[in-house]
């Protein structure tokens, strides 16, 4: 992992150091900006690795999958926020449409 991250640091040394300096907060800050700006209608973003930063989990609800596949819906947003999690040690994405959010929320309750 550590070779990866310098070798990428020596392609991109201004993005390695904008990313290495946010902290767990500026990141999902980022993440729920890009996600926004996609059209996301609910986002849950949590940082589960206790501060760190090493692991997040992400919900996402948008209209825009209704028709695609799960795993497209994951690359989709894998693509989306590979700026802000490239370098993570890993995420959990949850994608829903609109109405199977609905669905799970009656299931939950």
């Amino acid at each position: 992992m550590l070779r990866r991250v310098l070798r990428s640091a020596r392609r991109a040394p201004a993005l390695r150091a904008r990313l290495f300096s946010m902290d767990s907060h500026q990141r999902i800050f980022g993440m729920e900006a890009k996600l926004q700006d996609f059209g996301a209608d609910s986002i849950n973003i949590k940082d589960t690795s206790g501060g760190c930063g090493a692991f997040f989990n992400i919900h996402v609800v948008s209209a825009k999958f209704e028709g695609m596949p799960p795993v497209k819906r994951q690359r989709e947003i894998h693509k989306l926020l590979h700026e802000f999690i490239h370098d993570v040690h890993g995420i959990s994405l949850k994608c829903l449409t609109p109405s199977q959010y609905e669905k799970e929320k009656k299931e939950d309750a």
